[in-house]
């Protein structure tokens, strides 16, 4: 379907050790500036959810999404308005096809490893969500 209320999406892409790749913000992010978070971003107009997480990996990364899975979706209010936020899930095998093209850096971390770092409160608690369903 067409996704018309304004929607974020995030990936998770894990590996065959059970890692979760995160984004380090730059220092002048809109939001979360020098935070850990997710890749992902604003869905556009006439597109769903999928599309759009498919897009944002690869502007951000340079990977091809083939199948992401959609696995939480959570609705929230930013600057008084009602958004939501769709978290989907992929394997990735080749790690050498990355190539990052937004934020300070990117790193491999285990889920228990989220508490440990500079990230909202939001963050974490999806990875603990969101790691349940990876397992």
């Amino acid at each position: 379907y067409i996704f018309n209320m304004e929607g974020t999406t995030a990936i998770l892409l894990y590996d065959e050790d059970k890692r979760i790749l995160i984004q380090h913000r730059s220092s002048d992010a809109p939001t979360s500036p020098n935070h850990w978070g997710f890749f992902g971003g604003a869905i556009e107009k006439n597109e769903t959810p999928k599309q759009g997480v498919i897009r944002e990996t690869f502007e951000e990364l340079g990977i091809k999404l083939k199948n992401p899975k959609l696995v939480l979706k959570e609705k929230f209010i930013n600057d008084g308005k009602n958004k939501v936020i769709f978290y989907f899930i992929d394997k990735l095998k080749y790690k050498s096809n990355i190539n990052l093209q937004e934020g300070q850096g990117m790193k491999w971390i285990l889920p228990s490893e989220i508490d440990d770092l500079l990230s909202k409160a939001y963050v974490k608690n999806a990875v603990k969500i969101i790691w349940k369903k990876i397992k």
